[in-house]
């Protein structure tokens, strides 16, 4: 695996909030301003230490228990191959420990999704993205086409409409593989490898992520997952994140069976109006 070009010390798009217990949108608002400033110039962010330990554990151990072991072509409203039959998407139903309030309203994490989507913002989908053992690198790819595709390059000067947020499982290296991302590439894609066959990672940042640490990136920011080298499964809980109007079509197939965003009755119940906002795309199921 390449080396990160920027090195991780000087890597502007990374910021530690370990020792941050919470945001205020109006308060910290030049905090934030100064983090959403570098999304919109990067195309991404890494934020540390944002989630609990034991939060991580429970969310691991469930992922083994539920998850590990499901395929496509068993559970096709469940499962999609993103990969080459090595990389599954899991769409996890929001109850224990997937409902924690955290996952829906960090204190940390959402003050900063605000100051980027603005308060408008909704959740378009959640659920679990695996790279078992032995898993290749992952096809070059952004997170959906152009919003106007008969206007060449129009959509790099829109503000972000959507997010794709990963919260690791476990800890990330070079033997567990991470996600490669071109900062920038939302913009401008000249460094963005035309050659997916023979890629390689310069320019491309490969975040060293810890468990319970944040990385997101704009739908339109080129990134791919890199080889996992262990003996063990690298779980990514994910998230994507937009403007309200948007709706995520390329990669869900809802008269397919398929649905990005599901909750339970008694997890829509325990919401106040203003959470339940959020969840405006999402169906309700309270078991596969």
């Amino acid at each position: 695996m390449s080396k990160l070009v920027s090195g991780e010390e000087t890597l502007s798009s990374k910021f530690d909030l370990r020792d941050v217990t919470q945001f205020d949108d109006e308060q910290d608002q030049p905090r934030l301003s100064d983090i959403s400033k570098e999304f919109r110039s990067s195309g991404m962010l890494w934020l540390q230490g944002v989630f609990e330990c034991q939060l991580l554990e429970d969310l691991r151990s469930a992922y083994l228990k539920e998850y590990v072991g499901l395929n496509e072509e068993d559970h096709p409203k469940v499962c999609l191959d993103v990969g080459d039959k090595d990389r599954n998407m899991y769409t996890v139903i929001k109850k224990p420990p997937f409902d924690h309030p955290d996952l829906h309203q960090s204190p940390l994490l959402f003050p900063v999704l605000r100051s980027i989507l603005k308060k408008g913002m909704i959740i378009q989908s959640f659920g679990i993205v695996s790279a078992p053992s032995g898993s290749q690198r992952q096809h070059l790819h952004v997170d959906h086409s152009e919003l106007f595709g008969e206007m060449h390059d129009f959509g790099s000067f829109l503000p972000s409409y959507a997010i794709t947020l990963t919260i690791p499982l476990v800890d990330l290296n070079e033997e567990t593989g991470t996600t490669a991302i071109w900062p920038g590439s939302h913009r401008n894609a000249s460094n963005v490898p035309d050659d997916d066959e023979n890629l390689s990672y310069e320019h491309a940042v490969l975040p060293k992520a810890k468990a319970g640490d944040c990385l997101m990136w704009d739908f339109r920011t080129y990134h791919c997952g890199t080889p996992n080298l262990t003996d063990s499964d690298r779980p990514l809980l994910y998230m994507t994140l937009s403007r309200s109007w948007f709706e995520d079509r390329c990669n869900y197939n809802r008269l397919g069976g398929r649905y990005p965003l599901l909750v339970s009755q008694s997890f829509l119940k325990g919401l106040d109006h203003d959470q339940k906002k959020l969840f405006q795309a999402a169906s309700i199921c309270d078991g596969y």
